[in-house]
């Protein structure tokens, strides 16, 4: 099945006849900084950040992508991609003014096979984002480098 082949070369050489995969990202398990749970972290904020990273993610893909599309609400039957989170963590550099703050991201993403529910394929990943002042931006413009990366892969 491929086993040589890039993450993105594996998916299309399998998925020519239908190039549209469902994401799922899922922040279920993830930490803040390694100390407090994310979700806690975020309060009242949570859905909407998982919603601005998958979002982000599957804009990212899509923009960059010239035969491959993402989509969170349906995709081929054979194969769907799963990006786990497990921690998310502040930069701070304090050497400029202002400071530079930027988002560090850890976590695997998967090419599960609908078939089998086994991962086909895995990307581990340790990020740094872009720097933004923002939250918000911030966690937008590291899930759109993360789809960057997974492109490459």
């Amino acid at each position: 099945m491929g086993e040589n082949k890039s993450i993105i070369g594996f998916l299309r050489e399998n998925l020519s006849n239908n190039p549209i995969i469902k994401v799922e990202v899922d922040f279920s398990g993830a930490t803040w900084e390694v100390k407090e749970s994310f979700k806690a972290f975020c309060g009242d904020t949570y859905e909407e950040r998982i919603n601005i990273a998958r979002n982000a993610f599957i804009n990212g893909f899509n923009k960059n992508s010239r035969d491959l599309s993402l989509s969170d609400r349906y995709g081929n039957e054979r194969f769907f991609i799963l990006v786990k989170v497990n921690n998310l963590s502040r930069r701070v550099s304090i050497m400029r003014l202002p400071p530079r703050i930027k988002l560090e991201v850890e976590g695997s993403l998967f090419v599960v096979d609908n078939r089998t529910h086994m991962a086909a394929k895995t990307m581990n990943f340790d990020l740094m984002g872009e720097e933004d002042l923002a939250p918000a931006d911030r966690l937008a413009k590291t899930f759109d480098l993360l789809a960057r990366k997974f492109l490459r892969s």
